[in-house]
C-alpha cells in the first residue's frame, strides 16, 4: 500500500466507511404509514437515518465491523449520495490521499503500537471515532 495510490485510496474509503466524517442524518417525519425494510413507521413518526448504520449493513459489507483495507467500499455513503452528495467529497478524498501518502513516505515503518483490539474508541454513540491511536514511527 505504501507506494500504490489505488491501495491508499481503497484504505481511505474503508476508513471513511467505518468512521464517516459526519454521521448527521436529516430528521424525517413520515407523512403516512410506511414500511422501511421490515420496520413499520406510522404517520407522524420521526426517523433519523444514520450514515454509520448504512455503512455497516452486512448485506452490502461482509463482516461490517472489521476494517479491511482491501475491501472494495464502492457502496460507502460517507459523503452522502446522489443529489445529497457532499460537493467537497473529491477534495476531501484528495487531501486524505496526499496526507496518507506523505505520512507513509515520511514514516515507512509506521505501525500500531498496541493490538488492534486495544485501540480505544469513543464510548458514546456519536461521533464514531478513535479516542487515541498509538503508533510506532
Amino acid at each position: 500500500m505504501r507506494e500504490d495510490p489505488a491501495a491508499i485510496a481503497g484504505a481511505i474509503e474503508e476508513l471513511l466507511r467505518c468512521y464517516p466524517s459526519s454521521n448527521d442524518g436529516l430528521l424525517r417525519v413520515a407523512t403516512r404509514d410506511v414500511v422501511l425494510g421490515t420496520t413499520p413507521v406510522p404517520a407522524d413518526a420521526a426517523v433519523l437515518p444514520l450514515v454509520c448504520a448504512a455503512s455497516r449493513d452486512p448485506k452490502y459489507f461482509p463482516e461490517p465491523d472489521r476494517i479491511d483495507v482491501d475491501r472494495v467500499a464502492d457502496r460507502s455513503i460517507a459523503f452522502g449520495s446522489a443529489p445529497h452528495a457532499c460537493p467537497a467529497a473529491d477534495l476531501a478524498r484528495t487531501v486524505l490521499s496526499v496526507g496518507m501518502g506523505a505520512l507513509l513516505a515520511r514514516f515507512p515503518g509506521v505501525r500500531l503500537a498496541a493490538p488492534v483490539d486495544d485501540v480505544e474508541h469513543h464510548s458514546n454513540l456519536l461521533p464514531l471515532g478513535i479516542r487515541a491511536l498509538p503508533v510506532h514511527l
